[in-house]
Formats: C-alpha cells, structure tokens, sequence
C-alpha cells in the first residue's frame, strides 16, 4: 500500500514564483474502498480533498508539499515533494552593433582612428 506523487511542472527542479503546478496522488494497494486525500503545504492542511490540486508556486525557498491517502479501514499512507521556488534568471543584456545583436561566431573589430579606439574580438574557434 502507498501513494505516488507526481507533478507536471515543464522545470520540475525549480519554479519561478506564481507558476501553476498540477498534482496528482495516485494510491496503488488499497483496492475499491472510498479514499480521503488529504494536502498539506509547509506543514499546513488545504481544502482540497480530491487526487488532484493546481498549485500555485508561493514565496522564494524550498516548500514540502505532502498527500496523506485513507481509507475507511483506517489504512493511511503519504508521500512527499520538495519544489524549490527560485527568483527567475534575468537574462544577459545583449550587445548592439548598428542596431544588430552581436554574435561571438562572427567576431568583431572596431577602430577609431584619431581618437586611437581599437577593439578586437576574435570569432570563436
């Protein structure tokens, strides 16, 4: 008897902030009795009660996301995930020549001749 929790995240190592996620509990061994689920988020229970809840990612740092599965027997089961939410990468700015973006394939050389600018950047190997 247990329960696996599984999550459709397209990033499933971090998250940014406010990114849906998609649960999914699926209990293995308990037969057709009727099941209560039970979430529970950084230690503290949610209302949802299905096999399935849409999560939106909180704050920054790392949170435990945990499903408890029973029955009417009194059998119970969890399993657990940690999601880490992360501030999202910023990306590089980028480098314009004559309003086009550098490319590092093709190399770059720039002289000034009075003011006695040279710049040289080599294309990549």
């Amino acid at each position: 008897m247990g329960v696996k929790l599984t999550h459709d995240s397209p990033t499933p190592d971090s998250h940014p902030p406010g990114q849906q996620i998609n649960l999914l509990a699926t209990p293995e061994g308990f037969g057709d009795e009727s099941l209560i689920f039970e979430w529970i988020l950084d230690g503290v229970s949610q209302t949802a009660s299905s096999s399935s809840v849409n999560w939106s990612t909180p704050s920054l740092g790392q949170h435990t996301i945990m499903v408890r599965v029973s029955d009417n027997l009194g059998r119970r089961t969890e399993a657990s995930v940690a999601i880490n939410v992360l501030k999202p990468q910023e990306e590089a700015p980028q480098l314009l020549i004559n309003g086009q973006p550098f490319d590092p394939e093709e190399g770059l050389e720039i002289n000034l001749s009075e003011g006695e600018l040279n710049c040289r950047f080599p294309a990549k190997a």
